[in-house]
């Protein structure tokens, strides 16, 4: 039944959105991506209709890396709360920057505000065995190709 209900908010939330995406639209923003991963156990249909699509919005970096090929990825904290500021979904974000953006991410710093855009790779859940109880879904999501398209916080 839970699997029915998340398959029912993919449809309905973000499939209309996704499926109208085309080169002249802005892409869906990553908090509606997050509101989605909230619920546990996505089936392959529904990642399918998450995985390879752009995504954009604002992000506060946690950690800036760069790794032994030169590769640059910036790590943010995702949380979703409900109305009652209940804690619902708590991640992680990596979003590996294009070759473009690579030398500008590395001049930022933790607690920064930047608005990227970046295509959905890869759905992490928690490993097997791992089955810890919780009253909010953990995971982590990675993030190709991405592009800063602004600095917000602190004005450049």
């Amino acid at each position: 039944m839970k699997q029915l209900g998340a398959l029912i908010v993919v449809l309905f939330v973000l499939s209309p959105s996704i499926a109208a995406q085309t080169a002249d639209q802005d892409p869906p923003d990553f908090r509606e991506l997050f509101k989605t991963l909230r619920y546990r156990g996505l089936t392959p249909l529904e990642r399918q209709a998450l995985v390879g699509k752009r995504y954009s919005g604002y992000m506060w970096i946690r950690s800036v890396q760069r790794d032994d090929a030169g590769a640059v990825r910036l790590n943010c904290q995702i949380r979703v709360n409900n109305a009652e500021g209940e804690l619902l979904y708590l991640g992680i974000a990596a979003f590996a920057m294009n070759d473009g953006d690579a030398q500008r991410a590395l001049s930022l710093k933790t607690y920064n505000q930047v608005h990227l855009t970046g295509r959905l790779a890869r759905i992490y859940e928690p490993p097997p065995g791992d089955d810890r109880e919780t009253e909010f879904t953990r995971g982590l999501t990675e993030f190709v190709d991405t592009t800063i398209d602004d600095i917000a916080f602190p004005n450049p």
